[in-house]
């Protein structure tokens, strides 16, 4: 008895993180870099927040910006 509960907490566990991991790897990003480096989805920080939606994340790379 003890053990079956123990094998259904690890399964939810396991599910629950599977689901976090899930969520996290759909989630998008955009790179914002002074140096307009290839990688670099933008050069200015008020253009990645114009075109960004509500579940994409800003990455902002260390520089100096005139906005």
């Amino acid at each position: 008895m003890k053990a079956a509960m123990i094998g259904r907490m690890y399964l939810l566990m396991l599910v629950v993180f599977a689901a976090a991991m899930a969520h996290q790897e759909g989630q998008a990003k955009l790179v914002v870099d002074d140096d307009g480096g290839a990688w670099a989805d933008y050069d200015n920080i008020q253009d990645a927040l114009d075109n960004a939606s509500v579940d994409e994340t800003i990455e902002v790379y260390e520089g100096v910006y005139t906005e």
